[in-house]
């Protein structure tokens, strides 16, 4: 038993190691005045089971947050296999474990805030915690089987069915280990180690540490990072692919409902929405992490070489300087990010606590190439600055994180289909923006006014479909 689980977790690891790809990320925008994140220098931590990292130092793609880091690893669903994480919680603003199908399709997670200490632990993501308690030790677990209806704690099921019809179970899921704006002065890992995992096999060994690294290791490059950071990005995707002049910011809800609504500026609109009459379909995609729901706005230098929008942000809690107590707010975490449609990598992000706000909250985000930047795009006149990339296409990521029960305006709380409801439902949060070029910008003076981007008065009327506050449960399972 114990040679065929570890030739299985050989196999496996192998395997993903050959099927991740994809390209690098452009420099760094201008940073804020706010102190900035720990884990953003030094070597991406990794071992033999956490084989594959996905941050800024390693592999830029699925639609990667900057300020995230992620270790990917394999595991294999076998009846009685079990494995079990012991680790610490980290100096960061938030974690959590995700699992996957091997489409990259989020089947079932545990967010830090659920997490239960170790005896003698706390937990510091609950609100109110002390951020900087020494004793802060748990264990998880994942089970190939399929969820109870009373789940256990601290346990993720990965027992995955082909399809509805079909009860057999994937031979592997893929679990992300994430770590979201580590304290600063902290490591990538937010100065703890990575979780450590003991394989337990159904004959009763359990398998840990050397012992199983020095099976795995030999079959997992130690450049594997590098290489494939370095690999050559996918093609450009064609001129005008569901780009707006006004910026059409739609939810995604799967990768069948975002492939459709991308080709509504297209000549092929009618066919495909004819062969896919379901524009709320899918589970997910592109490794998303649950905790984490986001709107989109593809955009194209047709339309004009600048696009800006701006929106009220939700309140987060404070954490990147340290703070001794875990605050609260709307939601946990909140970026804006620029990427490369075709690749998936991001160009740049900022975040909650790096981001120009005025006094009432509201932001300005003005997307655009270097050589087009007008010169009031600075913090000074109340503007965030991302960039655009190279290629004509860009394309502009929200994400909000773990909203509170009592705020009504996350992207969570909208309802599909995409493209109905986002604006009644996120109301001053919905960000409202256009194409333009440097000049008009620049015309807007410094400081600049958020109520002269665009007439916001026409995008929030509320309909019997899409209440201003809608009722039901947000949906948990819906990009990293």
């Amino acid at each position: 038993m114990r040679a065929m689980m570890l030739g299985l977790l050989i196999l496996l690891s192998a395997c993903q190691a050959g099927e991740n790809h994809l390209g690098q990320a452009n420099g760094r925008a201008d940073e804020s005045s706010a102190p900035p994140p720990g884990g953003q220098q030094g070597a991406a931590a990794r071992d033999c089971f956490w084989s594959v990292t996905i941050d800024d130092a390693a592999v830029n793609t699925l639609y990667p947050d900057i300020y995230a880091k992620y270790w990917v690893a394999a595991i294999p669903v076998i009846e009685g296999l079990s494995v079990s994480l012991d680790g610490e919680f980290p100096h960061a603003r938030y974690m959590s474990f995700n699992l996957y199908d091997p489409l990259f399709r989020p089947v079932d997670a545990v967010s830090d805030r659920d997490i239960l200490p170790a005896a003698g632990s706390s937990n510091p993501f609950v609100a109110g915690a002390d951020r900087g308690s020494a004793a802060r030790s748990y264990r998880m677990q994942i089970l190939a089987a399929t969820p109870p209806e009373s789940r256990a704690p601290n346990t993720l099921y990965a027992h995955l069915p082909l399809g509805e019809a079909a009860a057999t179970a994937v031979p592997y899921a893929l679990v992300i280990y994430r770590i979201y704006v580590p304290d600063t002065g902290t490591d990538r890992a937010g100065d703890v180690p990575l979780p450590r995992v003991t394989f337990h096999a159904p004959d009763g060994g359990a398998y840990r540490g050397p012992e199983a690294c020095d099976a795995l290791e030999p079959f997992l490059p130690a450049d594997l990072n590098e290489q494939v950071t370095h690999a050559a990005a996918a093609p450009p995707v064609p001129t005008g692919f569901g780009s707006f002049a006004d910026l059409n910011w739609l939810k995604f809800i799967g990768l069948q409902s975002s492939t459709e609504n991308r080709v509504n500026a297209t000549p092929l609109r009618e066919p495909v929405h004819a062969l896919t009459p379901n524009p709320s379909g899918g589970s997910g995609g592109f490794a998303s992490n649950v905790d984490n729901n986001y709107i989109y706005a593809p955009l194209n230098q047709d339309h004009g070489p600048l696009a800006v929008f701006e929106a009220r942000m939700p309140r987060a809690p404070a954490s990147v300087a340290g703070d001794p107590v875990m605050g609260a707010g709307d939601l946990r975490y909140w970026s804006v990010c620029s990427y490369e449609i075709a690749s998936q990598r991001y160009y740049d992000c900022l975040y909650d606590e790096n981001s120009v706000l005025d006094a009432d909250n509201r932001g300005i985000f003005l997307i655009g190439r270097e050589a087009d930047r007008p010169a009031n795009a600075r913090p000074e006149c109340g503007v965030n600055w991302l960039p655009w990339g190279p290629l004509k296409n860009s394309l502009a990521i929200m994400r909000h994180m773990l909203p509170e029960d009592d705020f009504p305006h996350a992207i969570q709380r909208v309802p599909a289909p995409p493209g109905s409801c986002e604006a009644p439902v996120m109301g001053a949060y919905f960000p409202y923006g256009t194409h333009l070029n440097t000049k008009d910008f620049e015309a807007l003076g410094c400081p600049v006014n958020p109520d002269a981007i665009a007439n916001r008065a026409s995008q929030f009327e509320p309909t019997a479909d899409c209440p201003q506050t809608p009722t039901g449960e947000i949906d948990s399972l819906g990009p990293a």
